[in-house]
């Protein structure tokens, strides 16, 4: 019986992963997405939309990242067929957006297409083989679907890369603690609960 994790795809690592520089565009633009990047911070989904959509509408060199800025809005609302529209559309035109297609394939997960995920999820790691939300989302969809070693294999090298990520720590306990790996998933549990002690810590 294939063993469920709730998959991980923290919007945090992929939805975050692109931080717009708004300098030297037009300025009808600059203060759509400036007014949303500010609404998406404080938590106004529907303002943080509203204003991407106003910058997608003036067209100019940033209408690509807000229309994916939007279809990120448009996940954490629910709305995935509009957040499918939207990354859809940036990979057409920018078939390079690894941040896109790591979204379409968070998309294609939550509406049960988990081999379509696996494949956007490959191959935005195939474009950014350094960055932390392919491989996350690679390793966290192999432990939903029970591939505990090819899960684990993925977040040793995870958090040799990124040592601060508690999630990816956190994650690899489980896959260690499947594979009957008692030290190692020790390991990790005391690493991912240090770094979340600290996450505590700091001041909001």
């Amino acid at each position: 019986m294939t063993r469920t994790v709730p998959i991980a795809v923290v919007l945090a690592l992929v939805l975050g992963a692109c931080v717009p520089k708004h300098a030297d565009l037009p300025e009808r633009q600059t203060d759509s997405l400036e007014k949303g990047d500010r609404a998406y911070a404080r938590g106004d989904l529907p303002k943080a939309e509203k204003e991407y959509a106003r910058a997608i509408a003036t067209g100019g060199p940033e209408a690509g990242d807000a229309r994916y800025l939007r279809a990120r809005v448009r996940v954490e609302r629910g709305d995935l067929a509009g957040a499918e529209a939207d990354a859809s559309d940036v990979i057409t035109a920018m078939p390079r957006h690894w941040e896109a297609l790591c979204l379409l394939g968070m998309v294609r997960e939550k509406q049960g297409r988990r081999t379509d995920a696996a494949g956007y999820f490959q191959r935005a790691l195939e474009i950014a083989p350094r960055e932390i939300a392919p491989r996350t989302n690679l390793a966290f969809l192999a432990l939903q679907d029970g591939r505990d070693r090819e899960a684990y294999d993925l977040l040793v090298s995870l958090v040799q890369d990124f040592p601060d990520s508690a999630r990816a720590w956190r994650h690899l306990a489980t896959a260690a603690t499947r594979l009957g790996l008692e030290a190692e998933a020790t390991t990790a549990t005391n690493a991912a609960r240090r770094l979340a002690e600290g996450d505590e810590r700091e001041p909001p």
